[in-house]
């Protein structure tokens, strides 16, 4: 199975601050700033050279990155791979002890592509996405 990394997500506490603070080391946004409801936060993409991170603030109390935040300041906290199907890297992913916690939903930031959360207590946290398959 082949993956791919398509970004680092890092938690930070205000959107609009940690973009500013980005750009003076030299990043720059790369997508527009999206309000995704069901994971109740807010995302941007930002870009240096080839690499990619996408910054994640809550917006609500019972976001997952209110609880991440709670663990200190801004700081990654996920890779996220890209991969031809959920389903197959899943059911490999899983003979290699990771447990999924989110399961596959439409990701709006990702271009409605298919996302979903794994956990494995050496790795931590990665997100995998769906290939785009409408290129």
């Amino acid at each position: 199975m082949e993956l791919k990394v398509h970004h680092i997500g890092y938690a930070v506490p205000d959107l609009d601050r940690a973009i500013a603070e980005f750009m003076a080391l030299g990043w720059s946004v790369s997508s527009v700033v999206t309000e995704d409801a069901l994971r109740q936060v807010r995302i941007a993409f930002i870009k240096l050279g080839e690499s990619v991170v996408e910054l994640v603030a809550p917006t609500a109390q019972t976001s997952p990155i209110t609880k991440q935040l709670a663990k200190g300041s801004g700081a990654p906290y996920h890779i996220c791979y890209e991969v031809a199907s959920l389903e197959e890297a899943e059911a490999y992913l899983k003979t290699k002890k990771f447990i999924v916690f989110k399961k596959p939903a439409v990701a709006p930031a990702i271009g409605n592509r298919r996302v979903e959360f794994l956990y494995a207590k050496g790795v931590g946290v990665i997100e995998l996405v769906e290939e785009n398959h409408d290129n």
